[in-house]
């Protein structure tokens, strides 16, 4: 791989990460996967191929530029999810952190918890991302949701994991 390839790629995916950094301080989209794709990945892919023009870079270098932000890109966009979440691992780790050298009891982790507040804040998140759908006070899997349950039942198969059940 080129210098000029490994540049372009981190480059692009930066500049896509500083308009995802300015995006979310400015004010955090409702379907924030779909903005943060289009933030770290397509936004950057045609600025990239634009900015490409005047250098004329060659075929494989363009492809391997793509493929260096196309991976950082992906990274992030899987990583992200459970950095913003409020997921109850995510939540303890923070307790954790906070409590520093003291630590905490079991007791006082379990006290810091609202479930109602917690499964509210899920929710909202599955509806607004359309994983889910509301229809007359009912949630139903939404088109994010319906994919989501084929592939991950599909791998939960193939690794051997018995149906989820809620």
């Amino acid at each position: 791989m080129t210098s000029a390839a490994l540049l372009w790629g981190i480059g692009a995916f930066l500049a896509g990460w500083l308009l995802h950094l300015a995006w979310w301080r400015v004010r955090r989209p409702a379907d924030d996967l779909r903005a943060l794709v289009l933030s770290v990945l397509v936004l950057p892919a045609l600025a990239g191929a634009l900015a490409a023009i005047p250098v004329q870079p060659t075929l494989p270098e363009l492809l391997m530029g793509y493929g260096v932000l196309g991976a950082l890109g992906l990274a992030y966009s899987a990583w992200y999810p459970a950095a913003q979440a409020a997921s109850p691992t995510m939540l303890i780790v923070l307790q954790l952190g906070h409590a520093g050298q003291r630590g905490l009891t079991a007791t006082e982790i379990t006290a810091a918890f609202d479930d109602d507040q917690l499964c509210r804040n899920l929710i909202r998140n599955l509806v607004d991302e359309r994983f889910a759908v509301e229809r007359n006070g009912r949630l139903y899997p939404g088109p994010r949701g319906h994919r989501l349950l084929r592939a991950l039942g599909g791998l939960r198969r193939c690794i051997g994991l018995k149906e989820a059940r809620g």
